[in-house]
């Protein structure tokens, strides 16, 4: 019975995208504590469900992560023996199925989110050069081991160092993080090119609360640094986080907040754009309330609609941050799922 109401849902799904406020698709966070014990069928479902929503692409985060300690703890979510679950692959095989894409993620060095660490131009380079070469190495065993030239469901590669709308500091030139950030990711676009040419993704966000002593630059200033951070590289796809799940942005205040960066970051984007090699813009849409520091729920479905409709007018395509821990949660995914099935009429 719930896979007849999958199936029933996905064709519904696919028959009202021209008229409801809908996603293109949504990230998948992966987390070892909560997906540890996963089996295979859970894996499955996933997709599953996030077809039968009319999700067409996925985006898995990162494969690979370090934090900031010292000594740093890494987790990878690259199984270390043949026999061991693999998440990755089933993606890819499930996704196949339904005619869905995903974007691999590579590694997040979590020391990179931090706005005093990018400013410290000799730490920062230290940090780069441990990072390009690590995660070229990762993207090339992927490439290798999943084939993703010959997958269908090899939709592109994510990059997910996403940098914020952070002042640049540094004196000299070559130290701001801008410049460091364009040349490694120069270098690391272009070697994804080679293992297995499909779309390169970033995802930047911002702190819309810019002001004097805030350390943040305004939208037209971060529009300028996404455009010095991009230029010469292989980047083809920008999403912009847009910051109203983190912020808490009521739904009435959601244009007023998401807009002025949005149209900075399109325009970036557009200026980027060359012949035969456009730089797409999409908008990457919050499906969480951050209550506290430590607490973040799904979103209300009303606030949800009304980033994903302003969206829609002015993106190429509207993906959610994330699926497993809120999208896909009850019942925020069965209130969207109606929501498109009302569409036609169920």
């Amino acid at each position: 019975m719930a896979s007849l109401f999958l199936i029933l849902a996905s064709v519904c799904g696919y028959a009202a995208v021209s008229s409801a406020p809908r996603l293109d698709g949504a990230f998948i966070q992966f987390d070892a504590r909560s997906y540890a014990t996963w089996t295979p069928q859970e894996w499955r479902d996933t997709v599953d469900r996030m077809h039968a929503a009319g999700l067409n692409i996925i985006i898995l985060q990162y494969l690979q992560a370090r934090d900031g300690a010292v000594p740093p703890t890494s987790e990878s979510f690259i199984p270390e023996v043949p026999c061991a679950p693999d998440p990755i692959r089933l993606i890819l095989d499930q996704a196949e199925r339904h005619g869905m894409t995903v974007f691999l993620g590579l590694r997040l060095d979590k020391r990179l989110l931090g706005s005093v660490f990018l400013n410290c131009p000799d730490e920062l380079r230290a940090a780069l050069a441990d990072e390009l070469p690590r995660n070229v190495t990762l993207a090339h065993f992927l490439a290798g081991h999943y084939r993703l030239k010959h997958r269908r469901s090899f939709g592109g590669w994510y990059l997910p160092v996403e940098f914020a709308n952070y002042e640049e500091t540094a004196q000299k030139p070559g130290d701001g993080w801008v410049t460091q950030f364009n040349g490694v990711t120069t270098a690391l676009s272009s070697a994804c090119d080679r293992f297995a040419p499909g779309p390169v993704a970033i995802s930047p966000y911002f702190n819309g609360a810019v002001g004097p002593g805030s350390g943040l630059v305004d939208a037209v200033q971060m529009g300028k640094n996404l455009a010095r951070l991009l230029v010469g590289t292989n980047v083809s796809v920008v999403m912009l986080q847009d910051g109203v799940g983190v912020r808490n942005i009521p739904a009435g205040q959601v244009d007023g907040y998401v807009l002025p960066f949005l149209w900075s970051i399109k325009d970036a984007c557009r200026n980027l754009s060359q012949p035969g090699r456009e730089v797409e813009f999409w908008l990457n849409v919050e499906s969480f309330t951050q209550l506290d520091q430590n607490t973040r729920v799904p979103a209300e479905i009303g606030r949800l609609l009304t980033q994903i409709a302003l969206g829609r007018a002015r993106a190429g395509k509207v993906v959610t941050f994330e699926f497993t821990h809120y999208l896909g949660s009850e019942p925020l995914y069965h209130e969207y799922l109606r929501l498109i099935m009302a569409r036609c009429g169920r």
